[in-house]
């Protein structure tokens, strides 16, 4: 072992010993109370002759991510950051970034050994001895040009789903190699595999320059009824599994679930025309933010109903400076509708009235679609339930999947659902597509409609069951062998628990029949 070697080895066993002895809330030294996991966490984060320094780390809430996080930067101040090093921690938003230093700041002063040793700032905690800092950015902050000696990323899967997050992710960690020995950690529960957050954590559970690690929830010690009080408190059964069981899982609001949308994209890419068929062609237009999206889609009659093909969809993207050139769009509509059998035309009259005209001009046959309180209900209503049912043949297209899986339902003034999307999202490829289900289905619409579907959701229906912790499940360390999970968890059981599919039917269960009930009412239906 060289001088250098047993150096870095003495220091990380330097960090590990001040972590041990900080006082937690609860008056107990940290090596108390500590459980497995979070020895694991510490040794391998601390451990600087690891070739792999890029750690991932899921816990579930009440795993006491905040306070060992904020331990564990305070040991390697203490221990092994050299004079002015700068460690950076990324939160989701400067409440979150204050938390953690705040957390800092308890296990100062609650433990002797470390009086003297730092001192407090409103974001920072600087060693007083070298002068090393550990700096907390929140996720809309500048991150530009940072040197970090060591690099934390606290609760990725609820950083706001805009791209100023995305960037302020990106630029940190596409600096941790300005430093050769930058470490890199994330800490987090589980999200929503819509979140962007999904492909990074995706990344990082295949890679061996990383170290994932994912600790099933529930934790060991809550009992049946604690697990029974957090269920009754969470918005939501999918906040409950991925707060507290950990589990990466779609929001009942989403549009559709990753493993519906695979199921639908079954096309190897454009389809030819074929003689014979009804095609339509469905729009979307828009001309800077908004994209122009233009679908070709036909129907297909199986035993199970209506099945609809996605044939070819064609898009533009512009921008302030160069606008999408709307009559591009008019000739590729005109041009599909002539080669795809004289194809109807579907369109919003309101957004395109001009193009609407021309394409008449040239005998090509469009329908309005009229955007209004009730029809964007059948929209959504309809590409729902196609994804849903398994009922859309789609190509495998990342954009398009992208977008499908990020939209969400979302009520309107009058308790109806719409598609929506985040800030940072699109709805033009759903919108489109949504248009082509609509014509192709003959979806109507109608309250009786909505009715019989509620009907039929209603029946399907379950209480969720409330989860118990699982069976003794090894903790998932790429490269390394799992280590045995606590005995207290080995005699656990896991009852099957609500999918997000009968979630959501349930949430539309009880938001719809109110409404389907009242549209009849409104209209004389008896």
């Amino acid at each position: 072992m060289t001088a250098t070697t047993a150096s870095r080895a003495d220091s990380a066993q330097r960090a590990l010993d001040a972590l041990s002895l900080m006082v937690l809330e609860d008056g107990h030294r940290w090596h108390e109370t500590a459980a497995g996991y979070q020895w694991q966490n510490a040794r391998a984060i601390l451990n600087m002759d690891d070739p792999v320094q890029q750690h991932w780390i899921e816990l579930p809430r009440g795993a006491r991510k905040t306070t060992d996080l904020a331990g564990i930067l305070l040991a390697v101040l203490y221990a092994q950051a050299p004079a002015m090093a700068r460690l950076y921690v990324g939160a989701s938003d400067e409440e979150q970034a204050a938390e953690l230093i705040d957390a800092a700041n308890g296990l100062i002063e609650r433990t002797p050994e470390l009086a003297g040793q730092f001192r407090a700032g409103e974001l920072e905690i600087t060693s007083t001895r070298t002068g090393a800092s550990v700096r907390a950015l929140a996720a809309d902050a500048s991150a530009m040009g940072k040197r970090a000696w060591m690099i934390t990323l606290d609760e990725v899967a609820n950083w706001p789903e805009t791209r100023k997050a995305r960037r302020f992710w990106g630029v940190l960690t596409s600096g941790n190699r300005k430093l050769a020995d930058c470490r890199t950690v994330v800490i987090t529960n589980a999200g929503d595999p819509a979140h962007w957050a999904w492909k990074r954590r995706e990344v990082a559970r295949a890679s061996r320059n990383w170290r994932f690690s994912s600790l099933p929830g529930p934790l060991p010690w809550l009992t049946p009824t604690d697990l029974e009080i957090l269920r009754e408190n969470a918005e939501t059964y999918s906040e409950y599994e991925r707060l507290h069981l950990n589990r990466w899982v779609t929001a009942e609001d989403r549009l559709a679930t990753p493993e519906d949308l695979e199921a639908c994209c079954v096309l190897p890419g454009p389809l030819p025309p074929q003689p014979g068929v009804r095609y339509v062609v469905s729009a979307d237009l828009g001309s800077t933010i908004d994209r122009a999206v233009v679908d070709v889609m036909h129907a297909e009659t199986t035993p199970g109903g209506r099945h609809v093909v996605l044939d070819r969809t064609v898009r533009w993207q512009g921008s302030k400076a160069s606008p999408v050139p709307l009559s591009e769009v008019r000739d590729t509509i005109a041009a599909l509708a002539r080669d795809y059998g004289h194809a109807e035309v579907i369109i919003d009259p309101w957004q395109a009235h001009l193009i609407a005209e021309e394409l008449r001009a040239r005998g090509i046959r469009v329908t309005a679609f009229n955007f209004n309180a009730t029809s964007v209900g059948r929209l959504a209503l309809a590409l729902h339930q196609g994804i849903r049912n398994h009922r859309l043949s789609l190509p495998a297209d990342q954009d398009l999947i992208d977008e499908l899986t990020a939209v969400r339902l979302r009520k309107n003034a009058l308790g109806v659902y719409r598609l929506d999307h985040d800030a940072s999202g699109h709805d033009d490829q759903a919108i489109t597509l949504a248009l082509g289900v609509v014509t192709l289905t003959g979806q109507d619409g109608s309250a009786e409609a909505w009715i019989e579907w509620v009907r039929q959701k209603a029946e399907a229906a379950q209480n969720p069951p409330l989860p118990q912790p699982e069976p003794a499940t090894a903790v998932r360390e790429q490269g390394k062998s799992p280590d045995a999970r606590p005995a207290a968890r080995a005699a656990a059981s896991q009852p099957v628990p609500l999918t997000p599919k009968q979630a959501r039917d349930e949430m539309f269960r009880q938001s719809l029949q109110g409404i389907a009930e009242r549209a009849i009412l409104n209209r004389g239906v008896r």
